[in-house]
């Protein structure tokens, strides 16, 4: 079973799936694929009013509908995708769901032009106040085109996810060397698709777990589009808040 953390499937929420109709088909697709459990991760700005949170909610209600037309194997959680800026870490003190799957773990995203310095600052900044940060789609900045800092950051402690099609090459021979790298070296905590659509960016978790078990170990593959997945989802959750792992999956870690 493949996990993807990061997809834009909530319909009219952003500038992922526009509408309910695409939203079943993305998650058909995702099924299809062997996807078994999928993190909504609407994008979110600072100091969005409480409606959206109600509209994103309302979203995530009948996306769960629709995966439960589609297989009742078929799990949707809910997150957000954070972009840091001026007045995030107010957000999350004010205790709005931001997380996912009710982990201390959030999903981050910088401006693309961003310095390394921001993000290394902003990391702490996250950090100091009980959050677990997993940088978004970790190919996108240039402030982390040397290993060097990417392997910082990994000692920080962050979770660094890349995009599957970052990883097979759709987005550039030169940046899928640059991810393989990161791969042999034990620096890619996680695989997602952070799909928005059917045709640009469509679901694709399963062309990437070919290719990874093509060029890398079974058991690498397994880390990286199931594994750590599990253990940040379910495991988390049940660390802060002493809580079980939420939904409906039995995992035994």
């Amino acid at each position: 079973m493949l996990i993807d953390i990061h997809t834009h499937i909530l319909p009219g929420i952003d500038d992922g799936a526009a509408d309910e109709t695409i939203a079943f088909q993305m998650l058909k697709r995702a099924y299809e694929e062997g996807t078994g459990i999928l993190v909504a991760t609407p994008h979110y700005h600072c100091h969005m009013g409480g409606s959206w949170e109600e509209k994103r909610q309302a979203a995530y209600d009948r996306v769960c509908h629709m995966a439960a037309e589609i297989s009742p194997d078929l799990q949707i959680l809910l997150g957000a995708e954070l972009f840091y800026e001026s007045g995030l870490l107010e957000d999350l003190k004010s205790g709005k769901y931001l997380t996912l799957n009710h982990t201390h773990a959030i999903l981050v995203e910088f401006p693309l032009d961003v310095r390394y310095l921001y993000i290394k600052n902003a990391i702490l900044s996250l950090q100091s106040i009980g959050y677990s940060p997993v940088l978004a789609h970790v190919e996108r900045y240039s402030a982390l085109a040397n290993v060097d800092r990417v392997e910082e950051l990994a000692d920080m402690g962050v979770k660094i996810q890349v995009n599957a099609d970052s990883v097979t090459g759709k987005n550039g021979w030169r940046l899928k060397k640059r991810m393989m790298q990161l791969m042999r070296e034990d620096l890619i905590d996680l695989v997602a698709t952070d799909t928005h659509d059917l045709i640009r960016r469509p679901p694709g978790m399963q062309s990437c777990e070919k290719y990874l078990n093509r060029k890398m170990s079974s058991d690498y593959c397994k880390k990286v589009c199931q594994d750590n997945a599990l253990k940040l989802l379910f495991c988390e959750a049940r660390n802060k808040y002493n809580l079980l792992p939420i939904g409906k999956v039995n995992v035994n870690l």
